[in-house]
């Protein structure tokens, strides 16, 4: 549900965001980046701006109803602790979704938006799954 609901905030965003959003996207995309370039695993860091580029990007989708679902759905000590599990070249792909979503907003392409948000929660998910329940 979690992947459905944000890859349409995502799909809503790409036709309704504003410069200030897109600024503070690429801040929380370069913040993960300067971090994981360090050859470390800062899952601080990660958490911190993971969460900033989520929030942004429902502010951009522009829905109280959206955001109070979403609100629901995300648990944020579940989204820790599937961090916290992630490799350096697990978190570097996250990041990557993250870069992919800022060319598809640019693009303003609701499509790609949508499907790459949904990729990125489905990755979060299979993760979270294998980790805790060997089972996906």
């Amino acid at each position: 549900l979690r992947a459905r609901l944000e890859g349409y905030g995502a799909k809503r965003a790409a036709h309704r965001w504003l410069p200030q959003h897109m600024t503070a996207l690429k801040a929380s995309y370069e913040a993960i980046l300067a971090s994981l370039e360090t050859g470390g695993v800062d899952v601080d860091t990660y958490l911190r701006e993971n969460q900033r580029f989520h929030r942004t990007l429902l502010d951009a989708a522009d829905s109280a109803p959206l955001r109070q679902q979403i609100s629901g759905l995300v648990l944020p000590p579940i989204v820790a602790r599937t961090a916290l599990s992630y490799s350096l070249d697990e978190l570097k792909r996250s990041n990557d979704h993250h870069r992919e979503l800022l060319e598809a907003l640019d693009a303003r392409d609701g499509d790609w938006a949508e499907a790459v948000m949904r990729g990125h929660i489905l990755a979060a998910k299979r993760k979270f799954f294998l980790r805790y329940t060997g089972d996906t």
